[in-house]
């Protein structure tokens, strides 16, 4: 290996560690999860809420006060994610950060590495079958989907910014997803938006 190539990955690990340094302190300390992913845990609340709507019956076994209570609190997280805020939580700037940067797909190539191997150190391999927590459940896949959340927060040019990164990350040959698969919930208007460059190729 040369020293060239050596500089450049120290280089490339300096841009990341903030963000890897986080991650681990999330990980090793969930009561860090509301302040680093605000956004996407009321996104988790919000379907988790919608899927437990989805399940209640036609013939009403479930109680008025529970289906009430149910739609309120779907209703106030809705109301919520439709209001734009210009602070931007710490995991979603850390992440932006990486994006902005001239070897951003670099970057995202070894900080996929990296938080692999840190999830591997703390979870067994049994507990990687289960439905797991946020901080127990990091990943690429994971810093995109609150990235995308994230993004709904913010004013248009904070979102082409981000639609144009995925597709640069989607052309780089990076696996993508079409459904959030812990969530079930299909990103239509971001992945549209984000795959558009393909069409007028």
């Amino acid at each position: 290996m040369d020293d060239d190539y050596k500089n450049h990955l120290r280089e490339v690990n300096q841009k990341i560690k903030p963000l890897t340094d986080k991650l681990s302190d999330t990980a090793l300390n969930e009561i860090r999860v509301p302040k680093y992913f605000p956004e996407y845990l009321q996104f988790v609340q919000l379907c988790e809420l919608k899927l437990k709507s989805a399940r209640f019956d036609f013939y009403g076994s479930e109680s008025d006060t529970v289906v009430y209570e149910v739609r309120r609190q779907i209703f106030e997280l809705e109301t919520a994610s439709k209001t734009v805020n210009q602070s931007l939580s710490v995991i979603f700037q850390l992440f932006l950060d990486i994006l902005k940067a001239s070897d951003s797909i670099t970057c995202l190539e070894l900080l996929s590495t990296q938080i692999k191997d840190e999830r591997q150190h703390l979870i067994s391999t049994s507990d990687m079958a289960m439905q797991l927590p946020i901080q127990k459940c990091l990943s690429l896949e994971v810093l995109w989907r609150n990235a995308i959340v994230c993004s709904q927060y913010q004013p248009l040019d904070i979102q082409k910014s981000l639609q144009g990164h995925y597709f640069d990350y989607i052309k780089a040959g990076f696996p993508f997803e079409i459904i959030d698969g812990d969530n079930f919930h299909f990103q239509h208007t971001f992945l549209f938006e984000s795959l558009m460059p393909f069409r007028n190729r």
